[in-house]
C-alpha cells in the first residue's frame, strides 16, 4: 500500500471527513484565522465537490439520483467536519494553554 487515500476511501464518510479536515487545517495555517461563514462555505463546497468527483471517478454518476445522493453525502460530510472543527480544536488549544473550557451538551 503506497497511498494514504484512494477514491474508495474518499467515498466513505470517514475518509472524506478526514481529508476535508486536513485541507481545512492547512488552509487555516496558510491564510490564518478566517471568517467563520467563509470557512463554512469553503468546507461545504469542497465536501460536495469531493463526493461528486468520487461518484464520477467511480463511474456511477450516470443518473441524476447519483448526483443528488452525492450532494447529500457531501452535506453530511461538511456537517461532520464543521462539528469536529468546532468541538475538538478549541478544546485542544485551550488544553495546550492550560485553560479549562466547558462546552454545552449537544
Amino acid at each position: 500500500m503506497d497511498q494514504f487515500f484512494t477514491w474508495e476511501t474518499l467515498g466513505t464518510v470517514a475518509g472524506a471527513t478526514a481529508i476535508i479536515t486536513i485541507i481545512l487545517a492547512i488552509v487555516d495555517r496558510i491564510v490564518g484565522t478566517m471568517n467563520i461563514r467563509i470557512r463554512n462555505a469553503i468546507v461545504t463546497l469542497v465536501s460536495v465537490g469531493l463526493m461528486v468527483a468520487g461518484a464520477v471517478s467511480a463511474g456511477t454518476a450516470s443518473t441524476w439520483e447519483t448526483y443528488v445522493l452525492s450532494v447529500l453525502n457531501g452535506l453530511v460530510v461538511a456537517l461532520a467536519v464543521l462539528r469536529l472543527e468546532d468541538t475538538s480544536l478549541p478544546r485542544l488549544i485551550s488544553r495546550s494553554k492550560g485553560e479549562e473550557v466547558s462546552y454545552p451538551e449537544a
